[in-house]
């Protein structure tokens, strides 16, 4: 009732109406059965909404409906709602998202129109609608119908024997001495990896040798290779190209294709004669002779006898002119490696929520984050990444558990690791009466986001304060 199809594209139905004889529960009826191929009719981003206006009583058969009772309507396949309203009292059907079922008819007419609203080039499909004479209970069970035709319900996908797909380095760490691996947890038995190390130690794959069996979660993957912290930098060492050291707490190397460098090369002096190939210090930078040997009192900034080496100590971006560089990697010393594993099941058990029932996979995300620091704050909100399939939220949930001192925080309550947003950004007023305690920022039920499960899902504060944010989402499983 009151939804208005008026001024929204129209066009003609694609197909032959008949009517057929049938049994519906106990009762001999006849349908007449309809379906919408929503691609052939043009359907997606550029005809999200179409209206298809039907007649049936005049079917080209001797037999037809006397009148219409019940519809049977088959949306399971269907991201967006399908309507039917007919034309008598505007009274109108709403077949939700991936469900199907049979719905009662209040009507005395056969003409109605079938309207579907929000189209995309992603979303198409078909939807089937039976029309019959006789009187149904009402059936429209979305979470049943998810459960039958998605394949949900346990935390393995089916023929699955719960093994890991891939580990991914999560954060490469450094200074290993080899890319051994143990594995544990995660509900499972007998997966066994090894990591592959570069120059710095660091896992920059991972190799699967054992997939293992019966993962319901992620595991837990640890380095047992130890780790040796490359050299602290020395004053007055030699450093040739690719020497790797330790310097303010971060792996350096002296990357020249040219020099070697002596930080501990003598000062330079006015009345001494070098040769080429000696190294001095001047200005707290190194220079080397190259040029025959370098008159008595020529300094080094005379290009024609010396090139500048480097400096002293190192800096970041020395020398500008030709002769090698201190290069800081960027990574860390010591630095903890962490690994995510891509499971062939689902990764978490089944847990009732109290949304649903626990068979028909209703599971629960939920906890607190503090708003004090930026960045991410809960990483793998679903258990994801998975190996394939969606997570289809069913009710969400956020609200401040301490209102916030300081700047007025921002946060994105869902985003991807690539920093896709898909909920957000949230913000409550510090300190203000409009964003009290436990007042929900966003609060959702029977809603239906459907989200890539192959993807890590985050949540991430943008703007730092001192507060708590409790957060809950409802969801559910699905391998297609």
């Amino acid at each position: 009732m009151g939804i208005s199809f008026a001024g929204l594209p129209t066009a003609s139905y694609q197909g032959t109406i008949f009517s057929q004889p049938v049994k519906v529960g106990n009762q001999s009826a006849r349908v007449v059965p309809l379906s919408f191929n929503w691609q052939a009719y043009g359907g997606g981003a550029n005809l999200p909404n179409i209206v298809v206006p039907l007649n049936i009583q005049n079917t080209g058969q001797s037999k037809t409906l006397d009148q219409i009772r019940s519809i049977y309507i088959d949306n399971i396949n269907g991201a967006v709602p399908v309507y039917v309203q007919f034309n008598d009292n505007n009274y109108t059907i709403t077949a939700e998202p991936f469900s199907s079922g049979w719905y009662p008819v209040l009507s005395n007419v056969q003409s109605f129109v079938v309207a579907i609203l929000g189209l995309t080039n992603t979303n198409l499909t078909t939807t089937y609608i039976y029309v019959s004479n006789v009187a149904t209970a009402p059936y429209t069970d979305i979470a049943q119908q998810f459960v039958v035709e998605q394949r949900l319900a346990t935390p393995f996908l089916p023929g699955s024997t719960g093994g890991l797909l891939a580990i991914t380095p999560l954060v490469e760490g450094s200074c290993y001495n080899n890319g051994n691996l143990t594995i544990s947890g995660g509900g499972g038995s007998g997966a066994a990896a090894q990591g592959v190390l570069n120059q710095y130690g660091q896992f920059t794959s991972v190799t699967l040798t054992n997939p293992g069996t019966g993962y319901t979660g992620q595991p837990i993957i640890t380095p047992t290779g130890g780790q040796t912290a490359f050299p602290n930098f020395n004053p007055g060492a030699t450093y040739s190209n690719g020497n790797a050291f330790t310097y303010q707490g971060y792996i350096w190397i002296w990357n020249s294709g040219i020099y070697s460098i002596n930080t501990g090369a003598p000062f330079w002096s006015s009345s001494v004669i070098y040769n080429v190939g000696s190294q001095v210090d001047y200005g707290n930078n190194i220079y080397q002779a190259i040029n025959k040997a370098a008159s008595a009192g020529v300094p080094p900034t005379n290009t024609f006898y010396w090139a500048l080496v480097g400096s002293v100590s190192p800096v970041y971006g020395n020398p500008a002119g030709a002769g090698g560089n201190w290069l800081s990697t960027g990574i860390p010393s010591l630095q903890t490696a962490t690994f995510t594993a891509t499971l062939g099941t689902i990764s978490q058990p089944i847990t009732n929520s109290g949304f649903g029932i626990a068979a028909m996979g209703d599971q629960i995300s939920s906890g607190n984050f503090s708003t004090a620091a930026l960045g991410v704050v809960v990483n793998n909100l679903f258990g994801s990444p998975y190996a394939n399939g969606f997570i289809y939220l069913t009710s969400i949930f956020a609200a401040p558990a301490v209102s916030a001192a300081g700047a007025n925080p921002f946060f994105n309550l869902l985003q991807t690791a690539g920093g896709l947003v898909v909920l957000g950004p949230f913000q409550w007023e510090a300190n203000s009466a409009n964003s009290p305690e436990g007042t929900p920022l966003i609060q959702l039920s029977n809603c239906n986001v459907k989200l890539d499960a192959t993807q890590t899902w985050q949540i991430k504060i943008t703007t730092a304060a001192t507060g708590f944010v409790n957060y809950g989402f409802t969801w559910t499983y699905a391998n297609r």
